[in-house]
């Protein structure tokens, strides 16, 4: 940076911790707020599976191949960092689609195995179902996402950013251009104001006439209580998506974005478990 910038960074999420993290790396002066301590909202329930698996064009599988180097350089970058390369399992599919995604994803340069109940077993020995085929790709790994998060802004911290309690309520804006924010009847001001707020996003935004489309339709995601080591990587099984995070816990889901939980979350979650 040219000059010394004054920013501020609402949300302490994975992606307002990453924000802050970098932004004090090239010389900013940063302010987090957050109504909610590390990891904001949705963080904590996050699947955190960094990959660049199916369902999108080349053009996106691209962009997250980018982010999958780019977790390895801000492991390098920041030593400790919670992330695991423990590698993918899939067979959500039925045969002739796993054999499609398999074909496209290789040609795009993706490291697809393709797996029989042998090599399944080998791989996740606890597993009681095995499938006749599978996909397996080494590269893909986790983030522990709440722990990622302390440890960016922790180091935020430790090169001068700045970590606030509080709601905020409004932006601030002056002459056409927003100047801060206000919170808890006060107002802070910045060069910038940068919105890592998620779901509350869009109100933040709508104080100064900005709508977001950002759609929050509810999804279930099951964590159990922390067990013994069960799992060695991600599962994707024909019902159920699964890992186990470093202290132990079954994440879970019909779908790792999280299924409709139904009329009752609690019966739906108890059922998939």
């Amino acid at each position: 940076m040219s000059s010394v910038k004054e920013v501020i960074v609402i949300g302490a999420g994975i992606i307002g911790a990453s924000i802050a993290w970098h932004l004090t790396g090239a010389g900013a002066r940063v302010t987090v707020i957050s109504g909610s301590g590390a990891g904001g909202v949705a963080t904590p329930n996050s699947f955190a599976w960094i990959n660049a698996s199916w369902g999108n064009p080349e053009t996106y599988f691209r962009l997250r191949r980018r982010a999958m180097a780019e977790w390895t350089r801000l492991a390098k970058d920041l030593p400790g960092l919670p992330l695991a390369w423990c590698g993918g399992l899939c067979w959500d599919m039925p045969a002739d689609e796993l054999e499609a995604y398999a074909a496209e994803h290789s040609s795009w340069g993706y490291g697809i195995e393709r797996v029989g109940r042998d090599r399944v077993a080998r791989i996740e020995p606890n597993l009681t179902e095995l499938p006749e085929l599978a996909l397996y790709v080494a590269e893909e790994g986790v983030a522990e996402p709440v722990a990622a998060t302390r440890a960016l802004l922790a180091d935020a911290e430790r090169r001068g950013a700045k970590l606030a309690t509080g709601t905020v309520t409004a932006l601030a804006r002056s002459n056409g251009k927003v100047t801060g924010v206000e919170m808890s009847g006060e107002q802070l001001t910045a060069d910038e104001v940068v919105i890592a707020a998620g779901a509350g996003a869009p109100g933040i935004a709508e104080t100064v006439g900005v709508k977001l489309p950002i759609e929050t339709p509810p999804g279930l995601i099951v964590h159990s209580r922390p067990y013994k080591r069960l799992l060695n990587g991600l599962v994707l099984a024909e019902r159920l998506h699964m890992r186990q995070t470093a202290e132990g816990r079954i994440i879970a889901g019909s779908d790792f974005g999280g299924a409709d939980p139904g009329e009752n979350a609690e019966d739906t979650a108890r059922e998939l478990f």
